[in-house]
């Protein structure tokens, strides 16, 4: 099956647009289109598939975020797995996220893989893994990291561009 994310707007009142994000799966030997959900929220960071379990985030804008990368804007990203069999979703954590992958899952909570942030005082990213609902960070780098793919266990490739090319 495939699934991809749709967006429709809305006027809820005069001068004031009001953006809806839905996420669809498409049965690719019927063509039939279903909708399994409907967020207020942003959504920054493409959609991830896994074996039997989709991973996407909710944005949330905020100011005084430590970057200057946006002018102290930036987003919190909420990092959620849904369950395409059992038909269920339970968020993973909160972080201020550019990119995320996941390499591997051994249960519903225990899932492996990486995120980037933003560096607070200069261009870049800091690179983390997470397992088991914890976050330890890995490295830091003088590119910004705007997507990564696994490749397998461990192993990542990394869309990033240098502060030359920004």
């Amino acid at each position: 099956n495939l699934y991809f994310y749709s967006y429709s707007f809305t006027k809820p009142q005069p001068n004031t647009i009001a953006r809806k994000t839905n996420l669809y799966e498409l049965d690719t030997k019927t063509n039939n289109v279903k909708k399994i959900k409907s967020f207020a929220s942003s959504v920054q960071i493409p959609i991830k598939a896994y074996d039997n379990y989709l991973f996407y985030s909710l944005a949330q804008i905020e100011h005084n975020y430590a970057n200057i990368t946006n002018f102290g804007y930036g987003y919190t990203n909420s990092l959620y797995v849904y369950d395409t069999q059992e038909k269920t979703t339970k968020k993973l954590f909160t972080k201020p996220m550019l990119a995320f992958a996941v390499d591997q899952i051994e249960s519903k909570t225990n899932i492996s893989g990486i995120y980037t942030t933003a560096l607070e005082t200069e261009f870049g990213s800091e690179i983390w893994k997470f397992s088991n609902n914890k976050s330890e960070l890995i490295g830091t780098t003088n590119y910004y990291i705007s997507e990564i793919v696994a490749l397998k266990k461990g192993s990542f490739f990394v869309v990033a561009k240098s502060r030359s090319n920004a």
